[in-house]
């Protein structure tokens, strides 16, 4: 499958203002850039896992796969004054959108109230012309108040895309004349990816190419830093690495504007938060406990620590937990284990240090239940209260970086919707709740969910949606789950959670979390964790330790990682002769400008209402085109037992042999001699030990 998705959006052009209207460089603006970004398709052969509809869906029978894919205006305004600008508001079709995207007081228990043209004063006739021209969902500017020299950018979210072929916006300033864009509708390269070094001194970065060209200026923050940059480019790649080795760090919690200018004048631009932290390996829920039972929830982040889950992630569930974290022996408790949280809401500084804020859990599935909206435009409903939320957070504290879960309801619309408010998306594909759907609903589809592939289809997706900003994937981990429609099911397999993990690495992902550890009471009904003490949540929590030795080896790899379009393919000898083996199912990540992941997944699995069977792959070849650029000076293998060499040789392509290949293989590719080592010596120090008691008590 090619990774060329079209990673496009908008070519930029700006005309000249209009008379009424001052120039951005008199009203103490400079205007950037300015695109329309559109959605990036997802492959075809996808769709057919965006079909399972909630009983809300197929009430409403909207089949948004078969509608149009929109996208969203983007404007960068630097302020070259002397004083601080403040942006309040933007006009759309000559319509105030801060008066047009109007709240209601609806509870839909989401966090944050609906916001509609529906709920707006707007006249019938101001209402009809806004959903024509294109129909807008949410805007923001970030930051809404600007410092001078710094730039801002200024969004807007379409339901769907304009006609007229261009975007006419108009952006109102407290103090300043406002300012009239007008943005073309045309193709423009766009990042991929954009990750920071932990000293935030390094960036690195992945950009699409333009006519087989990669770009030849990088910018930042209106700076030229392309003596501090490396680029690379194989004209076979539709994409090229960047990183740049920055003097000066950059400061967290500051935006910063990042451009890539290619040989036909052309421009990829993106404002991103600037945050490095290590990627989360989280859990949801808690060991259930009464509140003033310290000792449960000191027992419960133990066992989270030996099974290398370094987030505990919010909707906790445990009274014991709860308030442990509260007290500041608990925060440090955690720390000492190094295991951060997250939290929903601003807590006052010094009382926590949270790894991120969580806006809402699934937010687009409560659009359905927003009231007052026709159906077609019930789809999101609480993107502008998100986006809003996220804003007061980070004024607050520009430290911790946003996230918000969703989980493909209006898909996949809701995930371009929602994919640009966080600075973290988050999303629950949720493969055994699909398996068991498909038992309960439609057996027919059964087969489609055979293994857990769709994890990987259900990744791509919001990657894109979301990207250049990290994906974190959601896994289930639970028996059951309570509600009308859902069968209790069993536990996911651990050769299921195995695979679910390198699959949705293998898409993008850059995070990874389990739904959820709190036990069900017996008698009682509801989510089934992986804490329970049953010989298969035993297994399966097990795994997930086993896993995040493995993830966090390399996470630091990932955080620098972008899926690349390489030509991977595995053979086996065959009486004598070679054979594809299409069962060893094979992607690669691109880490920084040296280094390959390759994930394999051994495909010769079937999952079922019982269980998981497989059969091992005894040998198998794999073929690697790797990029013109790499010359591999080291190729090994990272397993929960640490590292381990494999066989390859490299002449024109990489050949590596694989023996007996049980459900994954992740090999590392390098250019960088010392790698192994720095590697090998964080497994040693973070790791052995952990997975040598998880080994012994399993």
């Amino acid at each position: 499958m090619s990774h060329r998705f079209g990673v496009f959006a908008a070519l930029v052009v700006l005309t000249t203002l209009a008379k009424s209207i001052v120039t951005a460089e008199t009203a103490g603006w400079r205007v950037v850039d300015a695109y329309y970004r559109f959605d990036v398709p997802y492959p075809k052969e996808f769709t057919e896992f965006l079909k399972d509809m909630s009983p809300r869906e197929w009430a409403l029978d909207l089949r948004l796969w078969e509608k149009p894919l929109a996208g969203s205006a983007h404007v960068y305004l630097k302020n070259t004054g002397t004083n601080p600008l403040s942006i309040e508001d933007v006009e759309f079709a000559g319509i105030s959108l801060k008066r047009a995207i109007a709240f209601s007081d609806q509870d839909v228990r989401r966090e944050a109230d609906p916001a509609s043209v529906f709920f707006s004063d707007l006249s019938e006739a101001e209402r009809n012309k806004l959903i024509a021209a294109g129909d807008p969902i949410w805007w923001r500017a970030r930051p809404s108040r600007v410092l001078p020299d710094e730039t801002c950018e200024v969004t807007v979210r379409f339901r769907a895309n304009p006609t007229s072929g261009t975007v006419k916006l108009t952006i109102n300033t407290k103090d300043n004349a406002p300012l009239e864009v007008t943005i073309p509708m045309k193709p423009r390269p766009r990042f991929e990816y954009i990750s920071f070094s932990r000293d935030l001194k390094g960036i690195t970065a992945f950009c699409s190419t333009v006519l087989s060209k990669p770009p030849q200026r990088i910018f930042l923050n209106g700076q030229d830093i392309t003596k501090v940059c490396v680029i690379r480019f194989d004209p076979e790649l539709d994409v090229c690495p960047v990183v740049a080795k920055l003097e000066v760090p950059l400061k967290r919690g500051s935006y910063c504007c990042l451009q890539a200018v290619y040989p036909d004048g052309s421009k990829a631009t993106e404002l991103i938060k600037v945050w490095s932290d290590e990627p989360a390996y989280g859990i949801w829920g808690g060991m259930p406990g009464d509140p003033n039972d310290k000792e449960t929830a000191k027992r419960y982040f133990a066992d989270l620590a030996a099974h290398n889950i370094n987030t505990q992630m919010e909707q906790i569930g445990s009274a014991c937990v709860i308030e442990f974290l509260k007290t500041q022996e608990g925060r440090e408790y955690i720390a000492s284990l190094g295991i951060r949280r997250t939290v929903n809401e601003y807590l006052k500084q010094g009382t926590t240090n949270p790894y991120l804020y969580f806006l809402a859990d699934e937010p687009e599935s409560a659009d359905f239940y927003v009231t007052g909206v026709p159906p077609q435009h019930k789809m999101g409903c609480l993107t502008q209260g998100m986006v809003n939320k996220a804003q007061s957070l980070h004024e607050k504290d520009p430290l911790t970086p946003s996230a918000v879960n969703i989980n493909y309801t209006f898909r996949p619309h809701s995930t371009y919707a929602y994919g640009q408010v966080p600075d973290i998306l988050m999303c629950d594909p949720y493969y055994q709740a699909r398996l068991s759907h498909a038992y309960d609903r439609s057996p027919r589809r059964v087969p489609l969910y055979a293994n857990a592939s769709c994890i990987y289809a259900l990744t791509c997706l919001p990657r894109l949606a979301c990207m250049p900003r990290p994906l974190h994937m959601v896994l289930y981990a639970v028996s059951a789950q309570s509600g009308q429609g859902l069968v209790k099911f069993r536990f996911p397999t651990p050769e299921e959670k195995r695979t679910e993990v390198y699959y949705a690495l293998a898409g993008g992902a850059k995070q990874i979390s389990f739904w959820w550890y709190t036990p069900t009471p017996p008698g009682k009904k509801g989510a089934n964790g992986c804490g329970a003490d049953q010989p298969a949540a035993k297994a399966l929590w097990t795994e997930i330790g086993l896993l995040g030795a493995e993830f966090g080896t390399i996470s630091e790899l990932i955080a620098e990682s972008c899926p690349l379009d390489l030509m991977v393919a595995a053979a086996t000898v065959v009486g004598g002769c070679k054979e594809l083996e299409p069962s060893l199912w094979a992607r690669a990540l691109l880490s920084g400008i040296d280094t390959l992941i390759l994930l394999c997944i051994n495909e010769n699995l079937v999952c079922d209402r019982l269980g998981t069977v497989y059969t091992p792959i005894e040998q198998a070849d794999l073929r690697v085109s790797i990029p013109q650029w790499l010359k591999p000076k080291d190729v090994f293998e990272v397993t929960y037992k640490g590292i381990a060499d494999v066989d390859w040789s490299s002449k024109k392509t990489l050949d590596i042999r694989l023996n007996d290949t049980k459900l994954t293989r992740l090999i590392v590719v390098t250019s960088n001699p010392d790698l192994r080592s720095k590697l090998k010596a964080r497994y040693n120090e973070k790791y052995a030990a952990k997975v040598a008691k998880l080994l012994d008590l399993g």
